[in-house]
């Protein structure tokens, strides 16, 4: 079982806050010719019409669907979105960043590592030649995000909901035990790992949003690939819909983050 380390990413600083977008105006212009495009499909009924395909990831009109800001992100669109992270900030930060599709990682965290079901993706490559993997996880509609960090061997588990999953790093664990059994032949040194527990700390109460938790976790893999302090408060996960929706359809990250502290 993996060493859990109890913190709060907001009283230790990991994360700080949230610039509201310079250009949110030029977004929603954006936007909103798209939401156009949406609506006319709706009506026609074709909510299953293919808008975009990026590296396999089929986004249809249902998919956008859960970006409006009464309903919680749906597999395809953080898959789609935690790709082109990997794809921008492995570039921009020098730091190679993998990712682990959310309907893989469920079933690893259900099954609690079925070598069946890990098989495909653990022998299509290697996770060791990285420095991150991101693994978005959904269950009983809440999103969390658990950062594999290769270099200091350390599983992040990110929860703005503060459900007490920790066990979901034992699983994750297990599926990269396996990944470095299969490609090393040897495996993983468990006990040289350590998991910490992401915890939002200083409420004056109880903050639980299913509908926002995969907005939050679209920023917190946003932010660390960028190597960049977050502080995100609810308020901002209108503009973070936005910023995601345009991204999408740019296929490109839409007024991507810096290393550079970000003030309030």
């Amino acid at each position: 079982m993996v060493a859990i380390v109890r913190d709060s990413f907001y009283k230790q600083g990991v994360l700080a806050s949230l610039r509201v977008m310079d250009h949110e105006r030029s977004g929603e212009v954006i936007s909103t010719l798209h939401y156009e495009q949406i609506d006319s499909l709706k009506i026609c009924g074709e909510v299953g019409k293919i808008l975009l395909s990026e590296e396999g990831i089929q986004m249809r009109v249902r998919d956008f669907e859960t970006i409006e800001g009464n309903k919680s992100l749906g597999d395809v669109i953080i898959n789609a979105y935690l790709h082109l992270i990997c794809e921008h900030y492995s570039i921009t930060s020098g730091t190679k960043i993998a990712r682990i599709e959310s309907f893989v990682a469920r079933r690893i965290v259900d099954s609690h590592y079925d070598p069946c079901i890990a098989k495909a993706p653990i022998s299509r490559r290697s996770l060791f030649e990285y420095d991150l993997v991101l693994v978005p996880i959904e269950k009983c509609l809440n999103w969390c995000l658990v950062v594999v960090d290769i270099r200091d061997k350390i599983l992040f588990l990110y929860d703005c909901n503060h459900v007490k999953r920790s066990y979901y790093l034992d699983a994750i664990l297990d599926h990269m035990d396996a990944c470095h059994r299969y490609h090393y032949g040897q495996p993983l040194k468990k006990d040289e790992w350590i998991g910490l527990v992401k915890t939002r700390a200083g409420r004056t109460k109880h903050y639980k949003n299913e509908i926002d938790s995969g907005v939050f976790v679209c920023a917190y893999a946003e932010h660390i690939s960028a190597d960049c302090k977050l502080k995100f408060f609810h308020e901002f996960t209108r503009h973070y819909r936005e910023k995601i929706f345009v991204s999408l359809f740019n296929k490109s990250i839409w007024m991507p983050k810096s290393s550079e502290f970000v003030s309030s």
